[in-house]
Parts: structure tokens; C-alpha cells; sequence
């Protein structure tokens, strides 16, 4: 078997650790390193994963013996850091959004291209085992035409100053919960149901002291003619479902993380029948799948699930979403 891909994480706040255990689950890859500007937290990273603290993002890029970079940094730093890993010849994994304009999105992405090194974005919802089981009924036809869709993500912990706190900055979340929970509600109806035309969108305030809108609720209208709503919230109940209307069939996901409790359900209303009925679903393994993913795509070529045209896509509702929010008018992503 080839020697396991070395990576480093960068950026050592709580997401890192869970894409960390992933990692763990996937001999391809190999945790060699880490950095963060918290000295203290580096070195618990390095003790818990046996890998080596560098004391910059510089030493890290410096170091041959590391292929990959794993990033989970503040949204702002993204581009910065992918062209500095692309010119050092790193591959890339980096979390959701991309970066935070459509011009830095294209700029990743052909930086990466040039340097013929791979990039992956961490859409990580698209392994939740009901939302692959959702994109095989649909493909199949199993649904039938989708027409409607709506969900709610909420998770009421995004807003707690004592962690991570800058993601309460305007300029690191231009689309409130939409940034947060609700990007990942938006990656699945793309991944889903396929490109946005147009978008509606309304956001508010309701926590005082906070500095992004806390509540959001938009429309979607799909190139492919389906409508769907979305809403999400820091400050609501946590809360991971979504529902898809077809000519055929409704499908009801109901979702929980990494971290939640309980399984993750999937249900089917076939036209006619008098009740839904519940499908079966693999394992459990969203962030195994995702990294392991990542790992195909660097050691055999593989296509990625969710590469860098995908993250600008992302980026480019979120944008649109946000401008709409704003004029009150509809607004179309422009990618």
C-alpha cells in the first residue's frame, strides 16, 4: 500500500478536531502537522494526533514532507492561503464557503489549476446518508419531477461568543445564519435539485448583541423550474430537515451532525399511498466520506463531490442571497 497522504490542519478551532477524527478513520491520510496562532492550542493539537506544531503557516508550506493542507480558518483567509499552498505545491481542502467574493473564488481555483494540485471544499452534508440516498432516487426518477422543496437548518450554538467568535463578524458572515447552518441547507438543494436562476431573500436581528442577522428565510427558483424555501437561525432549536415535493413522491430527510444525536431518517410518500414509509440507509459516516474523498481525489484523480466550481457556485448564491436581502428585490447568482 503507498505511503498515506501527510497532511497538516491549520486552523485548530472545533471543526478542526472533527474533521481530525475523520481523518483518523482513513489510512490514505496521515495527520502530520498543524499550526494556529495559539500556541497553546497547537501543541494540545499536536499531543492529541501525534504530529508536529510549526510555528507558521509559512513552516508548514516550507516543509516537503507535507502534501496537503487542511484549512479551517476564519472565511477571509481562505484565498490567501490557498494561493500561498497552490504556489508551494500543496493540495487543498478547505472549508465552506470557498472565500467570500466570486472573483477570489476563481482566483483559488485557477491558482490551484495552474498548480496542478488538488481542491476539494468541505460541503460536508452531501454524505449524509439520506441526502445520497435523496440524489439516487431523484436521478432515478423515483421522485418523479421535484417541483418544491423547503428545510430548515438551525443550530443555536453559532452564536456563542465563547467559541470561535469571529464568525459573529459582518465581514466574516455577509449572509448571517446563511453562512452557517443554512450554507449547508443551500449545498444540498444545489447538489439536489441543480443551479439557482434567482433568489429571494429577507434577514433579521433578533439577538441584540449580535453583529450579523441571526434569522434568514429565502426563496429559490431552480434552473430546472423547481421552487424551494429556506430558512435557518442561530437562535432557534437545533434543528436539520428538509422536505422534497415530487409528481411521483415527497421525500422527508431528517438530518442530524456529526456531533447530534440519534440517526439520520429519510422517509417516502409515494403518490396514493396512505402513509410514508421509512428507507433504509447506509452507515452513518459523513466526515469518514467526506476526507476519504479527499484522499481519492489526490491519490487517483478522482473527481471531487463538492470541487472549486462547486464552492464558487456556493458563494455566488450566497452572495446574490445577501444582495437581495438588502434591495429587497430578486437577485441572481453571478458566477
Amino acid at each position: 500500500m503507498p505511503e498515506p497522504l501527510r497532511v497538516a490542519s491549520i486552523g485548530l478551532g472545533r471543526w478542526a478536531a472533527v474533521l481530525a477524527e475523520g481523518m483518523r478513520q482513513v489510512p490514505e491520510l496521515q495527520i502530520a502537522g498543524c499550526f494556529t496562532r495559539s500556541g497553546e492550542r497547537r501543541a494540545s493539537f499536536a499531543r492529541k494526533y501525534d504530529c508536529r506544531a510549526y510555528p507558521s503557516y509559512e513552516a508548514v508550506l516550507a516543509d516537503e514532507g507535507i502534501g496537503a493542507v487542511v484549512l479551517t480558518t476564519p472565511h477571509s483567509g481562505h484565498h490567501a492561503q490557498i494561493l500561498a499552498a497552490a504556489e508551494a505545491g500543496k493540495h487543498v481542502f478547505a472549508e465552506k464557503p470557498l472565500a467570500l467574493t466570486v472573483a477570489d473564488c476563481r482566483s483559488a481555483i485557477g491558482a490551484c489549476g495552474r498548480a496542478g494540485v488538488a481542491l476539494m471544499v468541505g460541503h460536508c452534508w452531501r454524505w449524509m446518508g439520506p441526502v445520497r440516498r435523496a440524489k439516487e432516487m431523484i436521478e432515478a426518477g423515483e421522485l418523479g419531477e421535484v417541483v418544491q422543496a423547503s428545510g430548515h437548518f438551525g443550530n443555536p450554538r453559532a452564536l456563542d461568543l465563547g467559541q470561535e467568535a469571529w464568525r459573529d463578524a459582518p465581514e466574516e458572515s455577509p449572509g448571517g445564519p446563511l453562512t452557517g447552518p443554512g450554507f449547508h441547507l443551500l449545498d444540498i438543494f444545489h447538489y439536489l435539485l441543480g443551479p439557482v436562476e434567482r433568489v429571494s431573500a429577507s434577514f433579521r436581528q433578533r439577538l441584540p448583541q449580535g453583529r450579523v442577522p441571526d434569522t434568514a428565510l429565502a426563496t429559490l427558483a431552480f434552473a430546472s423550474g423547481a421552487l424551494a424555501q429556506v430558512s435557518t437561525s442561530f437562535i432557534t432549536q437545533r434543528c436539520y430537515r428538509l422536505s422534497l415535493f415530487g409528481t411521483r413522491a415527497n421525500a422527508y430527510l431528517d438530518l442530524v451532525s456529526a456531533e447530534g444525536a440519534g440517526p439520520s431518517t429519510l422517509a417516502l410518500h409515494r403518490l396514493g399511498a396512505p402513509a410514508p414509509v421509512e428507507v433504509p440507509l447506509p452507515r452513518e459516516e459523513m466526515i469518514r466520506g467526506q476526507m476519504a474523498s479527499f484522499a481519492r481525489m489526490v491519490r487517483e484523480g478522482a473527481p471531487p463531490a463538492a470541487g472549486g466550481e462547486e464552492g464558487l457556485a456556493l458563494v455566488a448564491l450566497l452572495l446574490a442571497l445577501a444582495a437581495s436581502a438588502g434591495s429587497g428585490r430578486w437577485e441572481s447568482p453571478a458566477a
